[in-house]
């Protein structure tokens, strides 16, 4: 079967959305970003982070599309905010912003206890796959986290899992472990543009 029909037809998606990586140690968003404010005399020009987080709050994806919207703007070598107080960031300023909070957030979500993601996603697994066919069905999983704690999980257990991901499949064929759950794959999707899928072949 087709692995886009694998993926569409299978009867169970597991979402992780942010409260998953909690146990794992790692802070929600909103953490996140309070963490880069706690550590602004690191940033080369803090006043863009500061302005940016007046305005949108903690939400890191609204931050994050508004250095993108700036920076895509070819023809503007500038803009204001107008909160208090006033400020103008230059291109440099979103640009430098922007490169700190991707080098922050690959500092903080790269590195995973693969123990702790055991403990958190094998009774969850187990449990789904009572009751998935995994000879027949793959189990897609679809994440808004930028951490890899599904890929430490099917590292360690590789011999249940095999983890396939979109930026690694390459073929339409699903290529079934022989001793995995099944034959078929787990697939996640989400924040890091990729998708993930889980069964006798774990596809992510």
């Amino acid at each position: 079967m087709a692995l886009n029909s694998r993926i569409t037809q299978s009867p169970v998606i597991l979402l992780l959305g942010a409260g998953a990586s909690v146990p794992l140690g790692k802070p929600v968003m909103e953490q996140f970003v309070r963490g880069l404010v706690e550590q602004i005399e690191y940033i080369e020009n803090p006043a863009l982070l500061l302005s940016l987080v007046s305005a949108r709050g903690y939400d890191l994806e609204k931050i994050m599309e508004d250095l993108e919207t700036f920076l895509a703007l070819d023809y503007i070598s500038s803009f204001a905010f107008h909160g208090e107080p006033t400020y103008e960031a230059s291109r440099s300023d979103a640009e430098n912003l922007r490169s700190y909070i991707r080098h922050s957030i690959i500092r903080e979500y790269r590195n995973i206890d693969a123990n702790k993601a055991i403990n958190v996603y094998q009774p969850l697994l187990d449990e789904i796959f009572l009751h998935l066919d995994s000879a027949n069905h793959c189990l897609p999983i679809f994440t808004t986290n930028y951490d890899l704690a599904i890929e430490s999980f099917c590292e360690l257990k590789y011999s249940q899992y095999v983890l396939v991901d979109g930026m690694q499949v390459s073929s339409a064929t699903v290529i079934p472990h022989s001793e995995s759950r099944g034959n078929s794959p787990l697939f996640p999707q989400g924040a890091v543009s990729y998708c993930r899928v889980l069964g006798p072949s774990f596809f992510l």
